[in-house]
Parts: C-alpha cells; structure tokens; sequence
C-alpha cells in the first residue's frame, strides 16, 4: 500500500467509528485507545490531515518538515492499523 491508501485506510477506519453502536463499539474503543497512544506530534498531523489540510499545510501549522509529517502520518497510521487488527 502507498501512504496515500494507508491514509485513506485510517480516515476510513475513524469515519467508521464515529457512530458506533453493538459491536462497532468496541471497534471505536480500540480506535480511541490506539489514538490516545500516538504521540502528541502524530495526533496533531492525523488530525489536520482528517481536517483536510495537505501535508505543506500541517507542516506549515506544526513548523515541522515536509517529511517529517510524512513519517508521523506514516507511524500513526501503522499503529491505527496494529489496533484494529488485534
């Protein structure tokens, strides 16, 4: 998968979890737990990145590098799909 579908995956994993009723709640729990446990720096940029922003405007937002929001998106989403594959 290129980062692009990685980042497409979790956006769709957190849309899915919004709203959860019966079983999706756990789904959403493991989701909330898996995001509480990113880091501050990689919430941020999945939260902008969520918002619609593009990957110069969170590193513009956060005053961090082009590539190092790339490393944080590509790290959270990692850990957003650990979660919800266990």
């Amino acid at each position: 998968m290129t980062l692009f579908e990685d980042e497409r995956e979790a956006l769709l994993i957190v849309d899915a979890a919004r709203g959860a009723d019966g079983e999706d709640r756990e789904a959403a729990l493991r989701l909330d737990a898996a995001v509480r446990g990113l880091s501050p720096q990689q919430q941020a940029c999945l939260h902008l990145r969520a918002e619609g922003f593009r990957y110069r405007e969170i590193a513009d937002t956060l005053g961090v590098s082009l590539a190092t929001v790339a490393e944080f998106l590509r790290r959270a989403i990692a850990a957003l799909r650990k979660a919800m594959h266990e």
